[in-house]
């Protein structure tokens, strides 16, 4: 048995709430599924019976039983974590690791935009140090080659205002997934 835990935001008027889906093993053809929850934009989906020497089983979702448009997932063994048995959940449950694994990626973007950050400080380091060169070596120039570096310099100092401004984006970023953090850990005490 396999058990899939994604989100599906529904932003659509049309009226459909509950989605169809299906699975297929490439070798074995389809597989029966069953909705364990489907609540909240989370969705849990069983896949049962699956083949022993499965290599590659794809997740199908539709509006309907009948539709012809689907949206496709695919997973082989490498990509799945294995357990001797899944157990059942309560709502609550669910809810409660949806917003924890919620949490840790907001953890890890914001890491990554930390790291941008300072990709870009770096970067505007190495540009006011070319700055400074550059007006150094003004002094031995002719008055083209001084226009020259004054285009260099001007390019340097645009660089520089774009990186300042993805300095405070980034950090907007951040204060923005601290506040969703601090909402997940609300929610998450909760349930």
């Amino acid at each position: 048995m396999m058990e899939i835990e994604f989100q599906v935001l529904n932003h659509s008027t049309d009226g459909i709430k509950n989605l169809y889906y299906e699975a297929m093993d490439i070798k074995e053809g389809y597989l029966q599924t069953e909705t364990v929850f489907e609540e909240s934009n989370l969705i849990v989906v069983r896949i049962k019976d699956i083949p022993d020497k499965w290599s590659q089983i794809s997740l199908r979702i539709k509006l309907s039983k009948e539709d012809e448009s689907v949206l496709k997932y695919y997973t082989n063994k490498e990509k799945v974590n294995s357990v001797q048995k899944i157990e059942d959940k309560s709502k609550e449950e669910y809810l409660k690791n949806r917003t924890e694994s919620d949490k840790k990626t907001l953890e890890n973007d914001i890491e990554k935009q930390k790291t941008m950050i300072s990709e870009y400080e770096s970067k505007i380091d190495n540009a006011n140090e070319n700055i400074s060169e550059l007006m150094a070596s003004k002094k031995y120039q002719t008055e083209d080659e001084q226009l020259s570096t004054d285009e260099a310099i001007h390019k340097l100092e645009n660089d520089i205002v774009t990186y300042q401004e993805a300095i405070a984006e980034a950090d907007k970023k951040i204060q923005e997934y601290q506040q969703k953090i601090k909402q997940a850990e609300e929610k998450i005490t909760e349930y």
